[in-house]
C-alpha cells in the first residue's frame, strides 16, 4: 500500500528525471564521445511524446470529488499524474493545455488532495498561475499568486513550518520570492486592480 505523499513523490521525480535527462542531452561539449555515442543510438529514450503519453495514460481524468487520501492507488496516480503534466506543459509553453489538464481540480477547496501536501499544492498553484499570466489573464493570475503568497507565509510562520523539512523549507521561500516577483508583474500590467494587503 503506497501513501499519498509516496505516489505524489513517484510522479514528481518521473517528471523531474525527465528534464534533468533533458538537461544532461543539451549538454554536448560536457560529454565525451563514447556519452555521445550512446546518445545518438538511444534517440528514443526519455523523449517527450513518449513520457507525455505515460502521463496522459496515467492521468485518466477522476472527479476530484472522488479522490481523496482515501482513494484507490490509481486514483491518486490519476490526480497527481494530471498534476505533473499540468505543470510539464507549463514548461514546454502550451499554456491553455496546461489549465485543460488540471480542469477538474477546485483550486481553493480544502478537501483536495493536493492540499493535504504543501510541495504539491504550491506547484499546483504556482504554475497555475503562471499559465493565466502568460495568456493574459493577470486578474486571475493576480488571484491564484494572492491565495498561494498567503498559503505560504502561513505555513512559514515561526511554529507552523516545524512539519516542514529544512530543504523543503528553503524551497517554500523561494516559491515566495517568485511568486510575490510574479504578483508585481502582473499588478504593474493590469494596474488599479485590489490585492489583498497581506499579499
Amino acid at each position: 500500500c503506497l501513501t499519498t505523499q509516496w505516489i505524489h513523490d513517484i510522479i514528481v521525480e518521473f517528471v523531474y528525471q525527465f528534464q534533468g535527462f533533458c538537461q544532461y542531452r543539451c549538454q554536448f561539449k560536457y560529454r565525451t564521445t563514447d556519452e555521445i555515442k550512446i546518445l545518438e543510438a538511444n534517440r528514443n529514450i526519455w523523449v517527450l511524446p513518449v513520457v507525455m503519453g505515460t502521463l496522459k495514460k496515467l492521468s485518466v481524468k477522476v472527479p476530484s470529488s472522488l479522490v481523496s487520501a482515501a482513494s484507490s492507488t490509481l486514483e491518486q496516480f490519476a490526480y497527481f499524474a494530471s498534476i505533473e503534466q499540468a505543470r510539464l506543459e507549463c514548461l514546454l509553453g502550451d499554456y491553455r493545455g496546461a489549465l485543460e489538464a488540471t480542469a477538474f481540480v477546485n483550486l481553493g477547496d480544502r478537501s483536495e488532495l493536493y492540499t493535504a501536501l504543501p510541495s504539491c499544492h504550491v506547484n499546483l498553484y504556482y504554475h497555475t498561475g503562471v499559465c493565466q499570466m502568460m495568456l493574459r489573464k493577470y486578474a486571475e493570475a493576480i488571484d491564484t499568486f494572492g491565495e498561494i503568497s498567503l498559503y505560504l507565509s502561513r505555513i512559514m510562520k515561526p511554529g507552523a513550518s516545524s512539519n516542514l523539512k529544512n530543504g523543503i523549507d528553503q524551497m517554500m521561500k523561494k516559491s515566495l520570492d517568485k511568486v510575490l516577483a510574479l504578483t508585481a508583474i502582473c499588478v504593474s500590467l493590469l494596474p488599479g486592480v485590489k490585492v489583498d494587503d497581506q499579499v
